[in-house]
């Protein structure tokens, strides 16, 4: 009889896109004829509707909310095991604390809490199939992501950083949300579904980004990926592959003891600590030395 698995992993986005590497993980596990059934919240439907690990994906606009729809399909009866590694309160946020996990990945967080064995899985998406490349551009350029919604993690250094780039003959592209400060012109901004990102990121020389889901959707992609961080470190919860350079500051005195903290508490804070033209000659550096890298997904 094949195994019904339940996962639940509604939010955040890089949460979401760790959900493609964790059902790749149950079914190296479980076997193949596994049929898992993901809850997950509307806004990420796209991040895991074609992952073929997946069998059937149920959405909600916030289950954190309804849990008790979520207890309903439980006593159903219809699962052979139940995964719930969702951060549910205070106490699970600061998992990257406890000293088994230290320094450990939010993946392999997860994965023991769905009591799987921890291994190292490359970040995975699968982009809509249907969707095209949806802005053709000539020449050179770079897509930047430049506000996370944590301001603590929220690099300060963009304007010199893009008038460096532009001067290095790149164009330059924003993606992220309708309230994100605008460092580019209209035009420029792009606006578009999580596939039509992910196709203009792939054919992109480049993505600057800081520590947030989009990032980890670029370390999907080939192309080169530059995070930004501050207080936090990437070894816990940023995205990683080979196409993924790690750019981190030096930590405050506050920060220095923990560094994963999601807020820094001095002035100035940790990310205010990264020089934007050391970050910019090393972007310029890097982003012509070598081909493009293969891409670690299904296009």
């Amino acid at each position: 009889m094949n195994k019904k698995i339940m996962l639940v992993l509604a939010r955040t986005m890089g949460d979401v896109i760790l959900c493609n590497s964790l059902t790749r993980n149950i079914k190296d596990y479980y076997g193949e004829d596994t049929e898992i059934s993901l809850y997950v919240n509307e806004m990420y439907k796209e991040l895991v509707y074609h992952n073929p690990d997946i069998a059937h994906v149920y959405t909600n606009e916030n289950w954190l909310t309804r849990w008790d729809l979520i207890l309903e399909e439980v006593v159903k009866g219809e699962f052979t095991k139940i995964m719930i590694p969702q951060q549910t309160n205070w106490e699970d946020t600061i998992w990257h604390q406890m000293d088994y996990l230290r320094h450990n990945h939010m993946l392999n967080y997860y994965q023991l809490r769905c009591g799987l064995p921890v291994r190292k899985t490359p970040l995975i998406f699968y982009p809509d199939p249907h969707v095209r490349t949806p802005k053709q551009i000539d020449g050179k350029y770079i897509i930047m992501h430049c506000q996370s919604g944590n301001p603590d993690k929220d690099f300060q250094g963009w304007p010199f950083l893009n008038r460096s780039l532009e001067g290095a003959g790149y164009e330059l592209y924003q993606v992220g949300g309708d309230a994100d400060i605008q460092f580019v012109e209209s035009k420029k901004r792009f606006k578009g579904t999580y596939s039509e990102i992910w196709k203009l990121i792939n054919n992109a020389d480049a993505f600057i980004g800081l520590d947030s889901g989009l990032s980890m959707l670029a370390a999907t992609t080939g192309t080169k990926v530059f995070a930004l961080y501050g207080s936090t470190i990437p070894k816990t919860s940023g995205a990683y592959g080979d196409n993924v350079y790690h750019i981190v500051s030096k930590p405050c005195a506050t920060c220095r003891p923990v560094r994963t903290h999601s807020h820094c508490k001095s002035k100035p804070r940790c990310i205010d600590n990264l020089d934007p033209d050391r970050v910019s000659r090393l972007i310029k550096r890097e982003t012509a030395k070598t081909q493009k890298i293969e891409s670690l997904t299904v296009q």
